[in-house]
Order: structure tokens, then sequence, then C-alpha cells
């Protein structure tokens, strides 16, 4: 066993069970907490136990439909009312009720899940554009990393800025292109807002660390989830962590954790995405 020292490290101390302070946040719990803090959150429509029980007909002509327990995507449709069917966003197919119900249970499986539904948020993007996704990693010390995704596309488009809404060159993080391309970063208005409200969360919840999820419109910000754990940089999946930025992220955290008196975990092995720390350094050599 080891003492963790890099940001990927506590991911992997929430996913060996180590970390004794780990915590998991559902949706119906990010609303609460966001609520909390003053911040917006979409408006609810409907709180069902099951997908079954989701009453179509009383919804409007747009929403999103969401398991309440999985995350990232996982489940997730953004809904276009088409007469008797519903345009999804993100796959672009025409579904009817049955099916999305279908794939909605088929997501699900064997867990417990209610499933919500929420207000579509429009973006300053546009009306029947699924919104830009700015997860703010927040600490102590304020948001040290913002990462945009634009879920328009396929693949995702993914770009990086710092804490001050400045963007981050591929020497400090990149995109996996294996599963999506690199973005135009794209600052929004309401910029100084959302570093506002992921402080706020974060004050609220009273972590080391949080990402908070946001959406920002034409006049407002609003917040869609919180994670605790990101798994991304520790999978090595949509993008990658330099160890310089990973070490970084971890010094914030480690910080948080003396701040609170609390124990730094210790975990076994390594995550998988520290076999990529030689893609950063062979860069560094040359």
């Amino acid at each position: 066993m080891r003492v963790v020292e890099r940001f990927t490290d506590f991911i992997q101390a929430h996913i060996e069970k180590t970390d004794s302070h780990r915590i998991s946040i559902d949706k119906e719990e990010t609303r609460r907490i966001a609520a909390a803090a003053g911040a917006r959150l979409p408006q609810l429509y409907q709180l069902a136990r099951s997908p079954n029980e989701v009453d179509f007909a009383n919804l409007p002509n747009a929403f999103v439909i969401k398991p309440t327990h999985l995350c990232s995507k996982k489940g997730v449709f953004v809904l276009f009312r088409v007469r008797d069917r519903f345009l999804d966003l993100f796959s672009m197919k025409l579904l009817s009720e049955t099916e999305v119900i279908a794939e909605l249970t088929r997501a699900i499986g064997t867990q417990l899940s209610s499933v919500m539904v929420e207000e579509f948020v429009t973006g300053e993007n546009g009306q029947v554009e699924i919104p830009y996704d700015y997860k703010l990693y927040t600490f102590d010390s304020g948001v040290e990393l913002i990462i945009q995704f634009n879920r328009n596309t396929a693949p995702d488009e993914i770009c990086f800025f710092n804490g001050q809404f400045e963007p981050l060159g591929t020497d400090i993080v990149r995109v996996n292109e294996n599963y999506a391309i690199p973005g135009r970063p794209i600052v929004p208005k309401q910029a100084e807002q959302l570093l506002m409200v992921a402080q706020s969360v974060q004050k609220e919840i009273d972590r080391p660390f949080i990402s908070v999820d946001c959406y920002a419109t034409a006049a407002d910000v609003i917040v869609g989830e919180l994670t605790p754990g990101p798994g991304g940089p520790y999978y090595d999946g949509l993008f990658r962590f330099s160890p310089t930025l990973d070490w970084q992220l971890g010094g914030y955290q480690i910080d948080g954790y003396r701040k609170r008196g609390w124990d730094i975990p210790m975990v076994a092995g390594f995550p998988p995405s520290r076999i990529r720390d030689s893609l950063f350094l062979s860069d560094q050599k040359q």
C-alpha cells in the first residue's frame, strides 16, 4: 500500500474504498446541495420510481430524462417531441415512448434508480442544441481546472481551461483522440458567475474537492451534476492529465484533507492512466 499523492490516486482510493471520507452524490442529492448553495437548477417536471411511471403526456415539447443513480451520459435522453415520437439529441434517433422506456430500463439494468425529468436548458449555443457542459474542478483554493464538453458532435469535442478561463495546452492536458476530438475553447458570457457558483457549491458541501457541472445560458448559470470522484482522468478515457497537472490537483486535495484533519488515504497499485505519463514526458525531452 502507498499514500496517495496525485489527483488520480484519490480517485483510486474512492474506487478501492480505502478513503474513509469518500462519498457518492446522486442527482437528487445534487439538487438539494445546489439549492442550499443558492444555485439555479433545471426545473424538475417529474420524479418517477421507474421508467414506466413517467407521464409523457403531461411533459412539454422539450425535456431531459435521466436515471438518478447513474453517472456520465448513461441513460440520459435529451428529447424533443416530434408528433407522436421524440428526437433524442444524443443519438439523433426518433424514438417512440415505448422505445424510450425500453432503452432507459436497459440502461438502469438491475440497479435501483428513480427517474428524473427536467427542463431542457437552452445554452448560449442555440435553442435546438445540447448546451455546452462546463465541468469545474473546485477545491478550497477555488476553481483550478475547467473542462468544456460539446456533445453536439460525434465524437464529443473537449477543451480545457485553467481556473481563469485561459486555454490550456497539450503539454498540460490533452484529449484522448480514440474517443473524442479537441474542441474550440469558448469562454461563456457568464464565466465569472460560473466560477462563483462552483465555489459556492464547494463551500456548501465542504469537501476538499468537487466537480461542479454547469450550463451557461444567455443570462444565467445552471447546475447539472456534482461529481466527487470523476473517473475520466483515472481511466484514461476521454482525456489525459499530464503528471504535472495530476500532481498539482492532488496537492490541492491533500491540502484540503489536512485542513480538515482527515487522514490521507492509501491505495494499492496505480491508476490505469499512469501508463500514459510517458506521452507527456517524451514531449518534454524533445
